[in-house]
């Protein structure tokens, strides 16, 4: 083999190995979710998504705060201290529920579904990432349809509002529902370790109080635990 031949060879290894260090440094770290509202500039949340190659957690936490809309509606966003664990080995999620009449947390189990993504052969920019269109019937009807943007570039099969399935990363997440829009765009990401995902304090409960369709009453007994 000639020397320029040898040349080629080693540029084309050291581009694989970084390339292939590249992508196993992106399969751990967080992303942090803007929730925004098409009724005022200032009104919004955020939620976090953290991840490595076995598994995804996604904390909704927010306290109570009051706003003004562009109409001059009163517009509150609720109190709430949830985490949503789920194994992209089994596809098992555990919930776990902060309850402040019991002073503590509940967990219950379930086996996720699949979603079922429809891919569609549209791209856009967002940051320095191509990202692709995906759609899919939002798992509470009046929610309407889901309408995401990914990005292969970072292989992790998550997102916003516990969105799962896609072969990379939501970046942005949409829906309409009648007149009602809202959605989620990815405000910041970092690769790091983020080490044990799986919640584990809290009582364990039977029954799924994450299930579509749930018994109501028997979520507000759940709930109402230690009163």
């Amino acid at each position: 083999m000639s020397t320029k031949h040898l040349i080629t060879l080693f540029i084309c290894l050291a581009f694989l190995i970084l390339g292939s260090t590249d992508l196993a440094g992106q399969s751990s770290g967080e992303v942090v979710y803007k929730r925004t509202f098409p009724f005022g500039e200032n009104i919004h949340y955020f939620d976090t998504l953290r991840f490595n190659e076995g598994g995804l957690l996604y904390l909704e936490k927010r306290k109570n705060t009051n706003h003004k809309t562009t109409s001059g509606y009163d517009f509150k966003i609720g109190v709430k201290d949830e985490s949503w664990y789920l194994d992209l080995g089994t596809f098992n999620s555990l919930a776990q529920i902060y309850t402040p009449k019991a002073k503590g947390y509940l967990l219950t189990e379930r086996k996720e579904e699949r979603i079922d993504w429809q891919l569609h052969d549209e791209y856009k920019m967002i940051g320095k990432y191509k990202v692709q269109k995906a759609t899919a019937e939002h798992p509470r009807s009046e929610f309407g349809q889901t309408i995401v943007w990914f990005t292969t570039a970072i292989p992790v099969s998550g997102g916003p509002e516990r969105l799962w399935g896609l072969p990379g990363l939501i970046l942005e997440r949409e829906w309409t529902a009648g007149d009602f829009k809202g959605g989620f765009t990815m405000e910041s990401i970092t690769f790091k370790p983020v080490g044990k995902l799986k919640p584990s304090e809290g009582e364990l409960v039977k029954g799924d109080m994450q299930a579509k369709g749930r018994n109501k009453s028997d979520l507000k007994n759940l709930l109402n635990r230690g009163n």
